[in-house]
């Protein structure tokens, strides 16, 4: 049955529970959260939410802010969700939709113990440490008195503490090891502040390869099916042997038109493309409204029927053009497959083309392409 949409992303939940599967066998017994901030890495919101409710291996689910835990809790997903970063809104909303808390620093602690105390409820949070990425949290050398603070305010339920390492992408780990230190100093500090043990989680894709002792991991690039480096995966194989990754996602549309062109003819804005030869080439109602690079003009490729296919001239706002000289019996409306998991068509090899990151090209996606589970 012919697929209505314009252009489409499907998502493979094979390849994410056996992505799953793959990192829990490097973590161990630690809780693995996945991370689903930046509309889940352009994989999906909700499609995502519920695909790690749907696995009993994953514990924890981290969103950016507190709009997008809410909005997982209305799509039915029950599981822990710790906010990581900002309150997008209001406090009050936290105690009912069951969501944890960051607090990055006593200005908010005041204001969710306020809420608290005027709804009657009790505020669930985790403490952030900053430890050298200088964005959120409290600085480790001067959490102490913050800590002792925090610990009178009344309505909070303090129950983790956490970090965020900076460079676990260089060879030389020394500043890593260093903020492990001032965090895990931090840690120590807390758990006398409050007389219990605190929820500990640090590592995420890029340093699951160091050996802790923390309780969770937050885990967001490498759970829908890619390295964060070439360095990570070396190390990662180190660790556990054997290891693979499956990107998840597939982005598709439809050959919208077919034609002909002469010699000479030129293709797209600005006249950059000039056919040397008779060609036959096929227009894709996809641009860079949608989140397909303009970086790409000239330089992409695309999938038909088994084949690849290079772009031809200067990607536009709602369309594009690719050669399709050399296939038999092209028609409109076959399918493309725009980016997948196909040697230099996954998102590693665009974002490597366009000089970009992986997940900066995924993130882009059009939240309104939609996106379904295969």
């Amino acid at each position: 049955m012919k697929n209505s949409h314009r252009t489409w992303i499907e998502i493979n939940a094979d390849a994410f529970n056996q992505n799953i599967a793959a990192l829990k066998n490097i973590i161990g017994n630690a809780a693995l959260g996945i991370v689903l901030k930046g509309n889940a890495y352009g994989h999906g919101l909700e499609l995502m939410g519920k695909l790690c409710q749907e696995n009993n291996a994953v514990s924890w689910l981290f969103t950016a802010g507190t709009h997008e835990a809410i909005a997982l809790r209305k799509q039915g997903v029950a599981k822990p969700i710790l906010v990581l970063a900002y309150h997008d809104a209001n406090h009050s909303t936290l105690h009912e939709y069951a969501i944890i808390a960051p607090i990055n620093d006593l200005y908010t602690a005041h204001e969710l113990s306020a809420a608290a105390k005027k709804s009657g409820v009790s505020i669930e949070a985790h403490i952030k440490i900053d430890t050298g990425m200088s964005r959120f949290g409290f600085l480790a050398a001067e959490c102490e008195k913050f800590l002792n603070e925090i610990k009178n305010l009344n309505g909070l339920n303090i129950t983790g503490i956490f970090t965020h390492l900076a460079d676990t992408n260089n060879v030389d780990c020394s500043f890593t090891y260093d903020q492990l230190t001032r965090f895990n100093s931090a840690a120590r500090c807390a758990q006398v502040v409050f007389g219990r043990h605190l929820f500990k989680h640090v590592l995420a894709s890029g340093s699951l390869y160091l050996p802790t002792d923390y309780d969770g991991v937050r885990v967001g690039t490498s759970a829908y099916g890619y390295w964060k480096s070439g360095l990570q995966r070396q190390r990662y194989t180190a660790v556990s042997a054997g290891i693979q990754l499956t990107p998840i996602l597939t982005w598709k549309t439809r050959i919208e038109a077919i034609k002909k062109i002469n010699r000479g003819d030129t293709v797209g804005y600005h006249r950059t493309f000039m056919a040397t030869d008779p060609m036959t080439i096929a227009i894709l109602p996809v641009g860079y409204y949608d989140g397909y690079p303009r970086a790409l003009s000239h330089r992409g490729t695309v999938r038909i029927r088994d084949t690849f296919c290079s772009v031809l001239g200067i990607i536009s706002m709602n369309s594009m053009v690719v050669d399709v000289t050399h296939l038999a019996n092209v028609n409109k409306d076959d399918e493309v497959i725009l980016c997948g998991n196909f040697p230099g068509l996954d998102a590693e090899s665009i974002a490597a083309v366009t000089h970009s990151l992986q997940n900066e090209f995924l993130a882009r996606l059009s939240p309104a392409i939609t996106r379904m589970i295969v």
